[in-house]
């Protein structure tokens, strides 16, 4: 386990430090169910009364805490929509391993847990859902990608592709040409002509 922060963080600070406690928690725990709400108080040096001030309990935090883990990746844009898709969900930013071992968490701790997935269902889009739509938004202004679709709704069946096949998938990811089959499926009708393969 890592070693305890003395004293009590900064006010201005309280947020990140016990995001961060929770963060190091989910990734140290091999069963994240076991984290605790005094675990973390522990961890981040902060007080119970701090917690509860910025979140109503444990399944709220740690909601926050996994939607701030993946880091905010850029779309690019090539011009060839399914290897702009597959780059962008081979990308992990600088996580390495940490990340990976976190979004295992998320997704076990989301299968066990109604009021967390719905906790965390009900919080921001991440990072990486916001530029992936922005990546489709710009594939549809630039004629590659029909505008009749719903980026939106595109986002939300690449992502429940990627989860599902993460969630079963041992080690946590998906392969590639899986990936792949089900973006060329769900893209095909909706790219122009010369971009159907």
């Amino acid at each position: 386990m890592g070693q305890r922060r003395r004293g009590r963080p900064r006010n201005g600070d309280v947020n990140a430090t016990i995001l961060a406690a929770t963060l190091d928690l989910l990734v140290e725990y091999d069963d994240p169910d076991d984290i605790t709400i005094t675990a973390i108080v522990r961890r981040s040096g902060a007080s119970r009364a701090s917690l509860y001030r910025r979140w109503d309990g444990r399944d709220t935090l740690l909601a926050e805490a996994l939607s701030a883990v993946d880091e905010a990746v850029e779309f690019h844009s090539t011009g060839e929509p399914v290897a702009d898709i597959l780059a962008f969900f081979s990308s992990r930013g600088n996580g390495g391993d940490r990340l990976q071992n976190l979004i295992s968490k998320r997704h076990l701790l989301m299968a066990r847990n109604p009021h967390l997935r719905e906790s965390y269902d009900n919080g921001t889009m991440t990072a990486r859902h916001r530029s992936l739509r922005a990546g489709l938004d710009i594939l549809q202004v630039e004629g590659v990608l029909s505008s009749s679709v719903d980026s939106g709704a595109l986002v939300d069946l690449f992502y429940g592709v990627q989860h599902l096949r993460a969630a079963m998938t041992p080690g946590g990811d998906p392969s590639e040409a899986r990936l792949r089959a089900a973006i060329e499926t769900v893209l095909r009708p909706y790219l122009r002509e010369s971009h159907n393969s």
